[in-house]
Formats: structure tokens, sequence, C-alpha cells
């Protein structure tokens, strides 16, 4: 489906993204400091793990809102089908985890070691990597469980 297609770009997009935040925070000179993880930096890495953690939950809770159609508007049913939700949860997702990485230049301008600053960029490719568009409501999948009573 040419959704399906559509967050596949948007994947590709994102790791090459990722990668040229490696390049760019490679080619930056770390920010004058004690190279120590302060109290600033460890909630930067709360906040970035939080990310992460809202990118699955977000997604989950936005796959389970019901198709409630308003019925002053009639169009509304339509805005709100279920590939429309399984369209922006995926798209959430990918963003949260693309955050997880943007958190790591922040890191990397409050002075911390360089450990902690490649392993929120690298924890942000990961989840981008690993990301599956799972079955799409209304596919292929979908149609061959539906039971037709006779």
């Amino acid at each position: 489906m040419r959704q399906a297609r559509t967050l596949r770009v948007m994947q590709i997009v994102f790791i090459a993204y990722i990668l040229l935040l490696f390049w760019i925070l490679h080619m930056l000179p770390a920010a004058p400091g004690p190279h120590s993880m302060s109290p600033l930096a460890w909630t930067i890495v709360c906040i970035a793990l939080l990310s992460g953690v809202l990118g699955f939950v977000l997604q989950s809770w936005i796959l389970r809102v019901p198709t409630r159609p308003d019925p002053k508007r009639p169009q509304s049913a339509s805005k709100n089908s279920p590939l429309r939700r399984w369209f922006a949860g995926h798209v959430i997702r990918m963003s949260f985890s693309l955050a997880v990485s943007l958190y790591g230049v922040i890191l990397h301008s409050t002075g911390a070691p360089d450990s902690a600053v490649f392993s929120l960029a690298g924890l942000g490719l990961i989840l981008i990597l690993f990301w599956r568009p799972g079955e799409i409501p209304g596919g292929p999948a979908a149609k061959q469980n539906v039971r037709v009573r006779a």
C-alpha cells in the first residue's frame, strides 16, 4: 500500500539524517567543561529515554482509540479511520526515535562525555533501524481474517 511505502521512505530519510548527525557530532568540537555527567546531562538522558518510550506508548494508544463518528459531521468518520491512525502512530514513533538522537546533539553541547552522546544517537538509530510497519489495517492480511456469516 501507498502508506507503507511512504513510511519506508521516511525511515530511510530518518536513517540518513541520524548518520548525518553522527558526522556532525564527530566534526564539532566538544563544549568546554568537565566532560562528566552533570545533573543537566542526566536530565537530558532521562528525557531522551522517556521520548523513546513515549514513541511506543503513544503509537499503541493511537491505535486503540475507537472510531467514533460525530453525528454532526459525517465526514469525521473518514478522518478517524484505522488506516489513518495506523499511519499517524508510526509517524509519531519514528519522530520520537529521531528525537532520541537529537537529544544526543543537545547532550554534546553540554560537554557530556562522547560515550553518552553517541549512545543516545546510536539508540535513536537502532530504534529507527528495527522499526517495522506491521499489519496494515484493511490490508490483505486483515481481509483474510474476515469471516462471512451465511
